[in-house]
């Protein structure tokens, strides 16, 4: 929030299992060990679900084998830990992960050379504690209360000096007698600090834990003191504080199978469509409305009769992290295997040349002239059997790409132009996504409607091309020349997706990854966790082929 100004959701395991699986939202998985069942419950819960990007962050060196095959990848980060082993409380690997993050947020000119320690005197607590916190000292508040009320040392309250004022003085007085005040003072808030506690009662039993530094460096001073402070009361009471012996339901609480226990979180076909429309998922009326819709629409389209597939090429035929390379050998044969029995498969993509070579790679030679191409998103049309295309700079183009680099936003992007698109992509470390990058380049466009270039979000970059550019055109001449239904598949489907044109000009369509909101066409039928060219694969082993031509032959569980 600070660094960016946009509001994050802090959950634990259970709180984010419950979150629908439909969310786009980005996700970060924080854990030490990053072994334990409830952590590895979180990690799964993201990659099942369409929350992107999903990076898991840990000191252990490798992510589990059960989450390296999947189409949705996670970004594995590994931490040293220099303090080395923790203990019941793990306060070392709670440090790094803490200024880890905080250097990930770009503060690292923000942090202090040494970790900020005070050395706080021995200090007696009473039975309950109330700790008084401000913004920017919610991690250290928390951290204590978890040390105090994991350890057993105290009942704890937290409250902000403002909410503490709302009633909960009233509580606090009840209870003066066996309560400890613990106040969390620093910079910006501390003139309020200091107010607060002068009117509390004059027999108040008050701790204080101070930082002269300013965020982010208060913050990693006050959790440092909260540390001793929870260290000097267990000590008070005899207990171990780094080893407190862990009673044996405990360890059995701990090792809980309980996976199978909790709801399934909302996910499949009509879920992502209602998301996608921005339609909420609890009205049971438009839910059983959208299935209606969901079945009418696999009738008729196992009713059709196909004589060619589009397919996009980034995301959908190959993942995009590996775009570079050739498809997956099961992608492969599924597209062979149509072309075989005499489909035309046209590939409509926002790359250019570089998707000719990458096709002649892996497809025999004499099978190029059925395989139309749309490249740069439509802009240039021609057959794999063609010569390489060569085409002169499409009118306004140097325009745009001035107007990208007077933009604001030009420092977070690297352009890379051709004769027919221009290609923005995130520069390193840039803090914006690629779909809220593509929402401002769509109104830097539109500031010059004239200028004739639209915009449209891959799953890695943004592609500015001619208005005249479509990738549906490839789509729309093969229907016209074979007089068969044309059935178009690719993985961004939403309104800002490049895929937009392809998938939503027609009701024959289908999405790996990103649907529209649209129940007639660009529906998403994969289970939990597929997506990319492990979906395609499905799809395309669903065509039932005969005589050139096929029948999609679908079937809802």
């Amino acid at each position: 929030m600070r660094s960016y100004g946009t509001p994050a959701q802090i959950l634990t395991p259970l709180e984010f299992s419950s979150i629908p699986a439909t969310s786009r939202d980005p996700v970060v998985v924080l854990s030490a060990g990053g072994r334990n069942s409830d952590t590895l419950m979180a990690l799964r819960h993201a990659q099942e679900g369409n929350f992107e990007p999903v990076v898991f962050v840990t000191h252990r060196p490798d992510l589990p084998p059960r989450f390296l095959k999947s189409a949705r990848q996670i970004a594995h980060i590994t931490l040293p830990i220099p303090a080395g082993r923790d203990g019941f409380l793990a306060t070392n690997s709670l440090i790094a992960l803490t200024v880890a993050w905080l250097r990930a947020i770009g503060l690292s000119d923000q942090l202090p050379a040494q970790l900020p320690i005070n050395d706080i005197e021995p200090t007696h607590l009473r039975e309950r504690c109330l700790v008084l916190t401000a913004p920017g000292l919610s991690a250290a508040s928390i951290d204590l209360e978890t040390r105090l009320s994991e350890l057993g040392l105290a009942a704890v309250q937290l409250a902000d000096y403002r909410n503490f004022a709302h009633g909960r003085h009233f509580g606090f007085h009840r209870n003066l007698e066996n309560t400890t005040v613990v106040a969390l003072v620093a910079e910006p808030y501390r003139a309020l600090a200091e107010s607060t506690l002068e009117l509390l009662p004059e027999s108040s039993h008050i701790v204080k834990l101070e930082s002269k530094s300013c965020w982010p460096t208060s913050t990693i001073e006050i959790m440092c003191s909260s540390m001793q402070v929870a260290a000097y009361a267990a000590r008070e009471r005899d207990l171990r504080i780094e080893r407190p012996g862990v009673p044996k339901f405990g360890r059995s609480l701990y090792n809980l199978s309980y996976r199978k226990k909790l709801p399934a979180p909302a996910q499949g076909p009509v879920s992502l469509k209602l998301a996608a429309g921005g339609l909420g998922l609890h009205s049971v009326r438009r839910t059983e409305e959208y299935a209606a819709r969901l079945e009418r629409w696999i009738d008729d389209v196992n009713g059709t009769t196909f004589g060619s597939i589009v397919l996009d090429y980034d995301g959908t035929v190959c993942s995009t992290a590996d775009r570079r390379e050739d498809p997956e050998a099961a992608v492969q044969e599924s597209v062979l295997r149509l072309l075989d029995a005499g489909l035309t498969v046209g590939f409509a993509s926002g790359r250019g040349r570089s998707l000719w070579t990458a096709l002649r790679r892996w497809i025999p030679a004499e099978l190029w002239d059925r395989i139309p191409l749309a490249l740069y998103n439509g802009g240039v049309r021609l057959s794999l059997s063609d010569d390489a295309p060569e085409t002169a700079p499409a009118k306004g183009r140097e325009r745009v790409l001035e107007l990208v680099s007077d933009s604001r936003a030009s420092e977070f992007l690297v352009a890379k132009a051709s004769s027919m698109q221009i290609r923005l992509e995130l520069a390193e470390g840039s803090p914006i996504d690629v779909r809220s990058l593509a929402a401002y380049v769509r109104s830097l466009l539109d500031s010059e409607p004239g200028l004739g270039w639209k915009s449209a979000a891959s799953g890695h970059s943004i592609d500015v091309v001619p208005q005249t550019s479509s990738k549906y055109t490839i789509a729309a001449e093969l229907e016209q020349s074979s007089g068969l239904g044309v059935l178009c598949i690719g993985d961004q489907g939403d309104p800002l997706g490049n895929d937009f044109a392809l998938l939503n000009s027609t009701p024959y369509s289908l999405t790996v990854d990103r649907c529209s909101g649209d129940p007639t066409r660009c529906w998403n039928l994969g289970r939990a966790g597929q997506a990319g060219p492990q979906l395609l694969v499905r799809y395309l082993s669903a065509i039932r082929s005969k005589g050139g031509a096929g029948n999609f032959m679908w079937k809802l569980r």
